[in-house]
């Protein structure tokens, strides 16, 4: 019987390792294309020659002074930026390229850059998909590129841990009722939350700051969004929207607890004819709400 254990564990694990692995960096400066073998190795700072990273594998940019820039669509399973330079869309930063990523890393205080240019990042990883907790030493630019959270397990929220940094467009379209969390000021420039298609979800927030469009998306009159701050019942947080924000003209289905919202024309915080129509579960600020339904007993 023991035998017969091992051997089964011997197999898995040798299955488990053709089908996950570890890259590299070690082009440089150089690009992440789709054929391109010289610059990936199977260990920090090895020899070139492994393979282009798949869909399961693991990517470490861990080498100083190195410049990476991806000019084609990639799908990996993680991207660790531990040091040096990082283009997620072609020399120009204008490629308007697409990753399908399960997560991305960068937080340590090493000298290291990234810009993220036209590019658009799918994140489909649960727990910390996007993690710059620390930028120290970290150049950011955000572009005109959008993050996307899309975790499709309905028992597993998402935590946006970015570190103070401003980004051009951020998604939530994450399966779970929990949503998408986050904690400090998050400023953007395009916000969108999407409930899940087939139950209420929940959007819990620090205060943040919208310069463009805020999106709130319930998905219909019963599947809805609701959006509460985070932290104890009766806590307000605040959403700041810039002169020429846009909210009223983009949200659906949606209901508001402890939210002050200011900022921007005062007819987009006038959410009484939006699609679906708007809630006021109580402490809200800001918001011009639809008119509730009177509703009486007649019974007996």
């Amino acid at each position: 019987m023991k035998k017969i254990i091992f051997t089964f564990l011997f197999l898995f694990l040798i299955a488990t390792q053709g089908f996950c692995a570890n890259r590299y960096w070690v082009g440089a400066t150089g690009n992440w294309d789709a054929s391109t073998t010289s610059v990936w190795s199977t260990s920090s700072g090895g020899s070139g020659g492994a393979s282009v990273p798949g869909a399961s594998d693991d990517v470490f940019l861990d080498q100083a002074n190195t410049v990476c820039t991806i000019t084609a669509n990639t799908t990996v399973n993680s991207v660790t930026l531990t040091q040096g330079t990082l283009h997620t869309d072609g020399a120009s930063d204008n490629s308007g390229l697409t990753h399908s990523w399960g997560s991305f890393s960068s937080s340590n205080s090493n000298t290291r850059a990234l810009y993220l240019g036209n590019s658009s990042i799918s994140l489909s990883g649960i727990g910390q998909p996007w993690n710059t907790a620390t930028t120290t030493n970290l150049t950011f630019n955000a572009g005109t590129s959008t993050v996307t959270f899309t975790n499709s397990d309905s028992n597993y929220s998402v935590t946006f841990t970015h570190g103070g940094l401003t980004f051009y467009s951020v998604v939530s379209s994450v399966a779970s009722d929990f949503g998408l969390n986050y904690q400090g000021t998050l400023t953007c420039t395009n916000f969108t939350v999407n409930s899940p298609a087939t139950k209420t979800g929940s959007f819990s927030f620090f205060d943040f700051n919208v310069n463009g469009a805020l999106t709130f998306h319930g998905n219909s009159a019963s599947n809805r969004l609701m959006v509460v701050p985070y932290g104890a019942f009766g806590w307000t947080r605040k959403i700041t929207l810039g002169a020429s924000a846009t909210c009223k003209t983009n949200s659906s289905n949606v209901d508001f607890r402890d939210v002050e919202l200011s900022g921007g024309a005062a007819n987009e915080r006038d959410l009484s004819a939006i699609s679906g129509g708007s809630g006021d579960c109580g402490g809200n600020t800001g918001i011009t709400f639809t008119t509730a339904d009177d509703w009486f007993w007649n019974g007996s």
